[in-house]
């Protein structure tokens, strides 16, 4: 179910990015870094809700692991461009 949500978000989200414009290689914040998170956690959602309240933190430390990520990458010299 888990990984069913994740392509379901990242489906939802292209969708939504082809509307607004955005070139499919043009980074979309945050929307690129969280697709996955929030699909998961839509598929999850009719067995096990875990609340608003706890949906939302793993959005946001998803969204903070992946920042931080990308950062210590820029640092290393293993990544060439930010998000």
């Amino acid at each position: 179910m888990i990984g069913g949500g994740v392509i379901a978000g990242d489906l939802v989200k292209r969708f939504w990015k082809r509307r607004a414009d955005v070139a499919p290689d043009r980074a979309w914040f945050p929307f690129d870094q969280i697709d996955y998170t929030i699909g998961a956690l839509a598929a999850l959602t009719p067995w096990a809700f875990p609340g608003w309240l706890v949906a939302s933190g793993v959005v946001v430390v998803g969204l903070t692991l992946h920042l931080a990520a990308v950062a210590l990458g820029l640092a290393l010299g293993l990544r060439e461009r930010w998000i």
